[in-house]
């Protein structure tokens, strides 16, 4: 997930406008540029919209590596189901050496376990 696409969706969580959303930090123009991926944020102006709304910027970052956890995950699923069904045990195997190197938590022995399942 990138930051524009965090932004956006505690935005809408918090039910705000773009123009809420920004505050007297930003305009609402470049803001909205910021969240359609047009512009950059800068580090500075994100902490200070993260805390005029009390978003602990920890807290935002947090959210934004879990949701690329799962990304990574239905990329790895895709892969898997598509291998599976070529009978491709080369990228079935692939996929082990990269589960290798991930976060062994469990979404991660999750894909092992499937793994063995399609071998």
């Amino acid at each position: 997930m990138k930051i524009a696409e965090g932004l956006k969706q505690i935005r809408k969580m918090l039910g705000l406008s773009q123009e809420k959303m920004s505050g007297d930090v930003l305009t609402k123009s470049y803001y909205s540029k910021i969240e359609r991926g047009e512009f950059e944020i800068k580090a500075c102006d994100l902490v200070v919209i993260l805390r005029l709304h009390d978003i602990k910027t920890s807290e935002f970052f947090s959210m934004m590596e879990k949701e690329m956890q799962q990304s990574k995950y239905d990329y790895y699923i895709d892969i898997l189901r598509e291998s599976y069904y070529r009978n491709n045990l080369i990228a079935i195997q692939k996929i082990v050496n990269d589960l290798k190197h991930e976060k062994q938590d469990r979404q991660t022995k999750n894909l092992k376990l499937s793994n063995l399942l399609c071998k």
